[in-house]
């Protein structure tokens, strides 16, 4: 995604309890209970952090602009209240509800957090969450809802996906994994997979993007899409 400029890349799914805790008892359900704090720190040591508001509206409206006005059209694409779970369902479940982006869940399952900003109208102390959850009705969600919570709250319908600038998250953590590595390792074949899940578009508009003397030609050539 490109809001202005770097690419954004987003988490396809919300992060998940495996992925944040060790052990999980219910892994593929979307971690909750987790102050912004929290989330921010989790991010921040995996080279990631939490989307802005704009991001965060940007990638649930498809890059397009556009205010979804969802009233009556999440039957079947989102753990809504309708829906009748009551709870935090696993990720990605909803394939009928992914964004043009392949992202899930962007609406219903559970609150967003988007980082802190002055300029998005929360008074000092105050903290943001975007999307819905399973306990909001989808009858007056859309993709601007956002809530207001308290700085330190959490709750359990409340979790977070996570975002980074394509270009400095590549050359800080996955190219230093590729140079490591030789031709046709796992880890870079665990590479090459993840690529191919990204937009073919975008991935080539990425790989234009990308200095040719910070990335060597292997890696741009895996980055790049090549229609067979």
């Amino acid at each position: 995604m490109n809001v202005d400029s770097p690419m954004l890349l987003m988490g396809r799914y919300e992060v998940t309890q495996n992925e944040f805790d060790s052990f999980p008892e219910n892994g593929e359900l979307p971690v909750t209970m987790i102050p912004i704090e929290a989330a921010q720190t989790w991010a921040k040591e995996r080279g990631f952090r939490l989307p802005t508001l704009q991001e965060w509206q940007f990638a649930a409206q498809d890059g397009a602009g556009v205010v979804y006005q969802t009233k009556g059209s999440l039957d079947g694409k989102a753990n809504v209240m309708e829906l009748g779970a009551h709870e935090a369902l696993p990720v990605g479940v909803f394939e009928r509800g992914a964004t043009r982006f392949g992202l899930f869940d962007m609406m219903g399952n559970v609150w967003e957090w988007v980082a802190p900003e002055e300029k998005n109208g929360s008074l000092p102390g105050q903290v943001l969450a975007c999307g819905g959850s399973f306990a909001r009705s989808g009858e007056d969600l859309s993709t601007t809802t956002t809530r207001f919570l308290e700085n330190g709250e959490a709750a359990d319908d409340l979790g977070f996906r996570v975002c980074a600038d394509a270009e400095a998250w590549l050359l800080g953590w996955v190219l230093p994994l590729w140079i490591q590595s030789k031709k046709g390792s796992e880890d870079r074949s665990s590479i090459i997979a993840s690529f191919a899940l990204w937009d073919s578009t975008l991935r080539n508009e990425l790989a234009k993007n990308l200095k040719e003397g910070d990335f060597p030609p292997d890696f741009l050539d895996a980055l790049s899409y090549l229609k067979e």
